[in-house]
Parts: structure tokens; sequence; C-alpha cells
């Protein structure tokens, strides 16, 4: 990485610590993931198992991304300190790129650690799980930064309401979800094509690699997307 690069990732790593480390928030993720993980691993196979993990990661990752995250992501808050020093924008390009790596690393690992030790398996199925869960994160992020960017700043009071029913979901998720752990089960040993309400799910693509009738395609594309 080019010493530029480095400085100006550095920069921009400073001004968002000076906000505050969102240590909380993290640590939340993981203690919610690890009770719902803890709670299924031995009533779910690789696939179910792998199928709810990731619903739960990506429900916890949007909260941020329809918030502050979200804003950061779109609207660069160091902009205007950043073009003013005397550097190539293909180095303000590459560092704002990578900032934006790093803080969706930070946030898709709090919930995806906990669901990675957690699940019963070998070294390389937990690492799967951990990189079908950061390519998920990704599109997710991708998807939500191009939604909220075409809607320029025009709804923000949806953004928090939507953000708000999501931290319910997510609340009622824990309850109401653990419930179906035996129909979920069921499926996993069907040979019967998933109902459409699971098959059109974006978690159940990235858990797909994980199903025991899964094709080389299914099983490589967490890694393509």
């Amino acid at each position: 990485m080019p010493r530029r690069v480095r400085a100006l990732l550095a920069a921009r790593w400073k001004a968002e610590a000076a906000g505050g480390a969102p240590i909380a928030p993290l640590l939340t993720h993981a203690g919610m993931s690890a009770l719902l993980c803890g709670l299924v691993r031995d009533e779910l196979g690789t696939w179910g198992y792998a199928l709810c993990a990731l619903a739960f990661s990506a429900a916890l990752a949007a909260i941020p991304l329809l918030g502050d995250l979200g804003a950061v992501l779109r609207r660069d808050p160091a902009q205007a300190w950043v073009e003013a020093q005397p550097v190539a924008r293909r180095d303000l390009a590459a560092a704002r790129a990578l900032h934006a790596a790093l803080l969706l690393l930070l946030i898709a690992s709090a919930s995806l650690l906990p669901a990675a030790l957690l699940m019963h398996g070998d070294l390389a199925q937990r690492a799967a799980l951990f990189g079908a869960g950061l390519a998920q994160v990704a599109c997710l992020a991708a998807l939500l930064v191009l939604a909220q960017s075409a809607l320029a700043g025009r709804a923000e009071s949806l953004l928090v309401a939507l953000q708000t029913l999501l931290v319910v979901g997510v609340l009622i998720g824990l309850v109401v979800g653990l419930r179906q752990v035996a129909a979920l089960r069921e499926l996993s040993s069907s040979a019967e094509p998933l109902p459409a309400s699971i098959a059109w799910l974006p978690p159940a693509w990235f858990a797909a690699a994980f199903h025991e009738r899964a094709g080389l395609a299914w099983r490589l594309f967490p890694f393509a997307a």
C-alpha cells in the first residue's frame, strides 16, 4: 500500500475514532449473535445453522447501515479536508474505499465471529460461513447506499422509521424465530424445494453453499458475489 494512502487512511480512522468508538453496539451485536447461535447450534444441521446465522447477521448489519454508517458511506465527513491535501485523486479514492471496507468488516465481524466459532464443523466450514457473511454484508451495504443516494436525502425520516422497525424486528425474531427451529430442521432434511418465502431471501442464497445437495455453482456463489 502506498505511503500516501496509508496516511489518508490513518487520518480517516483517527477522525472516526474521535467521535467515539462504537464498542457498545459491537458488543451488543456479538452478544445477541452468540445467544441465538448458541440456542440453535445443537438443533439444526449445517445449512439451517448457516441460514439462521446469516439472516441474523444481515439484520444486525442493516441497523447501522440505515443510520450513521450509511451516512458515512454516502457522504464523506472529512471530504473537504482530505481534498485539500496535495495527493492524487486515485489515492483519495483508494483511502476512502479501504476506510469503508474496514468499517463494514468491523460491523460484520461483530456478529459473524461468534456465529463461526459456535458452528459445528471444521475450520474450513467456519471460515466459509465468515466469508459468506462478509460477502452478504458487502452486497447489502452496496444496495442500501445506492438506494439512499438515489433518494438524495429526501427520506431521512423513512430511514429512521425503518431502522426502528428493524431493531424491533430483531428482538421479536429472537423470540418468534426460535419457535420455527423444528420447521427449519425439517426443511434441511427434505428433498422438496425450499418454499418461495425462504428461497427468495438473500441469506438463503448465501447459505445455499452449506446445503448437502448444493452444486458447485451454489458453493462458489458467496465468493463470486
